[in-house]
């Protein structure tokens, strides 16, 4: 349709390995992509491993958004942040989805392996309309067709329903000072979202400390 031929499109390519959360994302996907007709279209596919999201981008590397979940069974998500930024270069945004309990270590680590920001869970729909924004801010050129830019879709109404922030947080290059001021900043924004400070006090004896719990309802690979 001639909509279609002036809509953008953004391949994003996600890991969760909850089933209850790829049927929630996938149904947010389709909401958002219907207020969003006619300008910004998200071709969304969801994997349930870190292995997974390898084994695709192996054969298929244009994708403009990687979304990955830091805990799932066997890999995690953040120990293939290196091999997803090798493959696809610094043009794709990298998210990270966390869940309650994210320490400043988990989120100070993402950023040093080069994420670029993070989102909380549960996600929410105006969060997911947001992520063009992300896109256009690593890679503006993709919007070049467009005759109009969306519009921001207004923050969640309540903190539980969790983002780090609804507008676009991007890392800037990596360095020592940078990448912990940039950490304490998103992991003070997911404190006043959805967490108590207790949990996101940082762990002095382990840095490289993330979540430290298996998931108990990941998924078996499909």
């Amino acid at each position: 349709m001639e909509e279609l031929d002036k809509t953008v499109v953004l391949r994003v390519l996600i890991a969760e390995d909850e089933p209850f959360q790829r049927e929630s994302l996938e149904a947010m996907f389709k909401s958002v992509n219907s207020s969003l007709f006619g300008s910004v279209y998200f071709d969304a596919r969801i994997v349930c491993s870190a292995d997974e999201v390898l084994e695709t981008l192996r054969t298929d590397v244009d994708w403009q958004l990687v979304m990955l979940d830091i805990v799932m069974p066997g890999r995690r998500g953040d120990e293939i942040i290196g091999d997803v930024r090798s493959i696809l270069g610094e043009k794709v945004p990298l998210l990270m989805i966390s869940a309650p309990g994210t320490q400043m270590a988990a989120v100070h680590r993402c950023l040093r392996l080069g994420a670029d920001f993070f989102v909380a869970k549960p996600l929410h729909f105006n969060v997911i309309r947001n992520l063009w924004q992300h896109c256009m801010l690593k890679h503006p050129t993709l919007f070049d067709g467009l005759d109009e830019l969306p519009g921001a879709a207004p923050e969640p109404p309540s903190p539980h329903q969790g983002v780090a922030s609804s507008a676009p947080i991007i890392a800037s290059e990596p360095c020592a000072s940078c990448d912990t001021s940039r950490a304490a900043e998103l992991v003070a924004q997911l404190e006043a979202l959805n967490m108590t400070p207790e949990s996101t006090a940082p762990n002095e004896e382990d840095p490289e400390l993330a979540l430290n719990e298996e998931d108990p309802g990941a998924c078996k690979q499909q």
